[in-house]
């Protein structure tokens, strides 16, 4: 079941979210209210969900977002009602949530536990939630974030981030292959996508050739096209293609198709000049 949710206003704030799963809509509901003031502490939002195997659903992203987040899992079941929450360090945040095929929870988003500005994070559980494995590692000088994740073919996992140094300028799509085992990062990786300006990695799908597609953004002043880049298991780019026209657009998510071809979703905003 999904639920168009479409724009709330509080005063000259505006709120605006795309289609969300009914699991979504409750931890909206239940945790996080859109006329409360951006400042206050006590704010909290899901940044991605998922059905599980078993009927319920899983929902990530951060309590208390503007004030010492914390990365949190959210099991509800098929009605709304809660099963579990589970926090994790404070400053983390999730992005993208999956089960994977042997049952357990796999996380990754961002850290401030970094070294300098915000890293990749990892984070592997059981079922229950229980932590198996915490990697706050990945990344460089700037802020980093991990933004969706995938299991792949070989058991392991690949995911995107985008990678933006301190003055916000630029940025580049990482692509990064993980060890189920231990959470390293195989030589080779990661791969990075990008130009000039800024350029964003989101969502990421493994073809049954074994190949990966990345879909993003790539934006240069006020210009930005939706990217889509195709590379091989080890991360060498294949080709690299970009859709738009006179508007900043950026791809948020994608899917493959039963023809082989691919369908991206995401937004389109009109340059006010």
């Amino acid at each position: 079941m999904c639920l168009w949710i479409q724009r709330f206003k509080r005063s000259n704030k505006t709120c605006q979210y795309p289609p969300l799963s009914i699991s979504i809509l409750y931890f909206y509901k239940k945790y996080w209210h859109c006329n409360r003031p951006y400042k206050k502490s006590k704010s909290s939002t899901s940044h991605n969900n998922i059905s599980e195997s078993d009927g319920n659903f899983l929902v990530t992203g951060c309590l208390n977002c503007f004030d010492n987040s914390s990365l949190f899992i959210l099991k509800i079941d098929p009605t709304g009602q809660e099963i579990w929450l589970k926090t994790f360090p404070a400053g983390d945040e999730g992005f993208s949530i999956i089960e994977t095929s042997a049952g357990e929870i796999v996380v990754t988003g961002e850290s401030v536990a970094g070294a300098s500005g915000t890293d990749i994070i990892f984070l592997k559980t059981d079922a229950n939630g229980d932590v198996i494995l915490l990697q706050g590692i990945y990344g460089q000088a700037g802020n980093d974030r991990g933004e969706s994740i995938i299991e792949t073919s070989d058991g392991n996992f690949a995911l995107t981030a985008t990678t933006r140094e301190f003055d916000g300028a630029d940025s580049d799509i990482w692509l990064v292959k993980v060890s189920n085992t231990d959470g390293g990062i195989p030589a080779g990786f990661p791969k990075s996508f990008g130009g000039n300006g800024a350029d964003f990695g989101h969502g990421i799908v493994e073809t049954p050739e074994g190949d990966l597609a990345i879909a993003g953004g790539t934006w240069l002043g006020l210009n930005g096209n939706s990217i889509l880049i195709k590379t091989d298991a080890d991360g060498n780019e294949i080709w690299s293609k970009n859709y738009g026209s006179i508007y900043q657009e950026t791809s948020k998510d994608l899917f493959q198709l039963a023809d082989g071809g691919f369908l991206l979703t995401g937004n389109s905003k009109v340059n006010d000049l």
